[in-house]
């Protein structure tokens, strides 16, 4: 399949539900934004699902490469979890509400693909994974006395952030939540330069 039309398809889907969410998008809707006809999109996609699940499919791989970025350059416990949330959680929020249609893809995204969020969560849990053991101090740590492993923490520290993004009144609150995670987590892990 062509890739370039593809990307053409995928930056004028995510534009598009962006403006009208996904019930309302049609695949006249993407064509027409994608400047081709709509004989022409069903031969790149079958349909707006299809779509939907490649745009989510991109977005992956963009948060997560972002959220590598991010990493190469910070050091501490403190910047490294503020990196994979900031990435993760805070990035697609300010897309998101972009959106007069916030609140439907809030609600529909997570229910539309649960597979895709799994594989989200897998990827966010595995650089919280990274940081907390580049940066945690576990010998002296409550986390060495606890009886709770890394993995645990990071998945807890993913699962209660992702939906935040639910919850949250404004992008003041998100940040102000984020930040007191992982104040709270670093201060658990005993974190070290």
């Amino acid at each position: 399949m062509d890739t370039e039309k593809q990307t053409k398809v995928l930056d004028a889907a995510l534009e598009v539900f962006l403006r009208f969410g996904f019930k309302k998008t049609t695949m006249g809707d993407i064509a027409r934004k994608a400047d081709m006809s709509r004989p022409s999109l069903y031969l790149v996609y079958p349909n707006k699902e299809e779509i939907l699940r490649a745009v989510f499919i991109r977005k992956i791989e963009e948060f997560s490469s972002v959220a590598e970025k991010k990493l190469e350059k910070c050091s501490g416990l403190e910047a490294g979890i503020s990196a994979v949330l900031d990435s993760w959680i805070m990035e697609p929020y300010k897309l998101i509400r972009t959106s007069p249609e916030s609140e439907e893809i809030l609600e529909f995204g997570p229910k539309f693909a649960p597979d895709l969020r799994d594989q989200m969560m897998e990827q966010i849990e595995a650089q919280l994974i990274g940081v907390i053991q580049t940066y945690s101090d576990a010998k002296s740590s409550t986390l060495a006395t606890s009886g709770v492993t890394i993995e645990t923490v990071a998945r807890l520290i993913a699962v209660s952030t992702a939906e935040m993004k639910q919850l949250v009144r404004n992008e003041k609150e998100l940040k102000q939540l984020l930040s007191a995670t992982v104040k709270i987590h670093a201060s658990f892990l005993g974190g070290r330069k």
